[in-house]
């Protein structure tokens, strides 16, 4: 089951037309190409996709990544693909899929996590984000990984998804920003101020995580508490003016409920008049176990026509 809001400016994308949609790949057109199930049709001997390991920069600490490389001489437009708290859900399945639709995509680990070094934040996050970015503009980059300095695309589940939004609205030069299943840390903020039980629930969880090394649970609540307003999403509608935003949702979400962080998004959004917004809302789980392929077709889709239209075969 899926469910689509049916606004007159709103993008809405059909799984049944996903289904039938061919992409322009590195090798050539070919009419109904399916990046989300298939392998390329063909492959540029020249310039083959590949996966490179990376390490990134960032105010002194060394960020662990990868980029998937896509085949064909480029320049490819690329989408960084952001991680949640812990990150356990990686989505490196919609990595290789954007790949095979002619996307070079970038992953990485923030800072304090999962081996990377430095301390994990919201705020060294949303900074590693736009190191990144301006790794990839470097001229190495470019030639390296054949980058398309102009196409930018942030991709974040969960807490990524909330740096996907924050960090587009902060650089002008990112013109498209994905949410899936995110997460709205101001929405938790004032949860945790209003309910003792919610805000030791919060840091306990910030104390389980694996493969994190920040401050503890309790620090971190109360900065979220103290900064509510500060992470609260909504505020940065205007300042998305001009960019594609999809915002994608969960019914069945019990970490971040659908209800109190992407249905209000989306009515910000469209109160505030956004006129290239996508949304979809899918009857599954935080992590879209039911729903992978439909969710990488929805991404590409989204990508081909909101952030690269000349790449989408009609």
């Amino acid at each position: 089951m899926r469910t689509a809001l049916a606004i007159p400016f709103l993008l809405v994308i059909a799984a049944d037309i996903l289904s039938t949609v061919g992409c322009v790949t590195p090798a050539g057109r070919h009419a109904g190409y399916d990046p989300a199930t298939m392998d390329p049709p063909s492959i540029d001997r020249s310039y083959p996709p590949s996966l490179e390991p990376v390490a990134i920069t960032s105010h002194g600490a060394r960020l662990n990544g990868i980029i998937y490389v896509a085949q064909g001489s480029g320049p490819h437009p690329t989408a960084i693909l952001l991680h949640g708290y812990p990150g356990n859900e990686r989505n490196l399945d919609l990595a290789h899929a954007m790949r095979r639709a002619g996307w070079t995509v970038v992953f990485f680990h923030y800072r304090g996590s999962w081996g990377s070094g430095g301390t994990f934040s919201i705020a060294n996050a949303l900074d590693d984000v736009q190191e990144v970015v301006a790794f990839l503009k470097r001229p190495e980059s470019l030639r390296t990984y054949r980058v398309d300095p102009e196409e930018f695309a942030l991709i974040g589940h969960s807490m990524g998804g909330y740096l996907s939004l924050e960090a587009a609205a902060a650089n002008p030069s990112i013109r498209c920003a994905a949410s899936l299943a995110g997460a709205n840390i101001g929405v938790f903020g004032e949860e945790a101020k209003h309910d003792p039980k919610i805000a030791s629930q919060l840091a306990s969880y910030i104390d389980d995580a694996g493969a994190i090394v920040g401050v503890d649970g309790k620090a971190a609540v109360s900065r979220w508490i103290q900064h509510a307003a500060e992470y609260d999403l909504l505020r940065l509608v205007p300042k998305l003016t001009g960019r594609s935003v999809l915002l994608v949702g969960a019914d069945r979400d019990t970490i971040v409920p659908s209800k109190l962080h992407h249905e209000p998004l989306v009515r910000a959004f469209i109160d505030g008049h956004h006129n290239d917004l996508t949304v979809e809302t899918f009857d599954t789980d935080h992590v879209f176990s039911s729903h992978r392929i439909t969710l990488a077709r929805t991404v590409i889709a989204w990508l081909n026509s909101r952030c690269k239209p000349a790449m989408l075969v009609h």
